[in-house]
This record gives structure tokens, C-alpha cells and sequence, in this order.
């Protein structure tokens, strides 16, 4: 019982100090990441648009 006692002693003294307790820091820090990547793509969403529309203008006038 006591090796048991050990291991058990042993093993719960060497997990890792440092635990991230607060979760609502985390969650903020994850949701402010992902609303800068939405804000980023919708960006990227636009100027493709944007220039699909110019290429198409282009090619319009070079059939003239």
C-alpha cells in the first residue's frame, strides 16, 4: 500500500505547474482572433469580387 501511496504522491507532484484556470481569458482571446479572420476574409471576398467584375468589364470592352 505504501508503493501505491508513492506513485499516487508521485504523480499528482509532477504535473505541470502552470494551468490555464481562466477560461473566460481564453475564450476571449479565441473569439477576438476569429472575429479579426471573419473580418480579414470578408475582405478577401470583397476585392475578388471587385475584380472578377473589373475582368469582366475588361473583356466586355475587348469585344468592342
Amino acid at each position: 500500500m505504501k508503493l501505491l501511496d508513492k506513485l499516487i504522491k508521485w504523480f499528482f507532484n509532477n504535473e505541470p505547474n502552470e494551468k490555464n484556470i481562466d477560461w473566460k481569458e481564453t475564450a476571449l482571446v479565441f473569439s477576438e482572433e476569429n472575429i479579426h479572420l471573419r473580418k480579414e476574409l470578408k475582405y478577401w471576398k470583397q476585392a475578388y469580387s471587385d475584380q472578377k467584375k473589373i475582368n469582366e468589364i475588361n473583356e466586355e470592352k475587348k469585344k468592342w
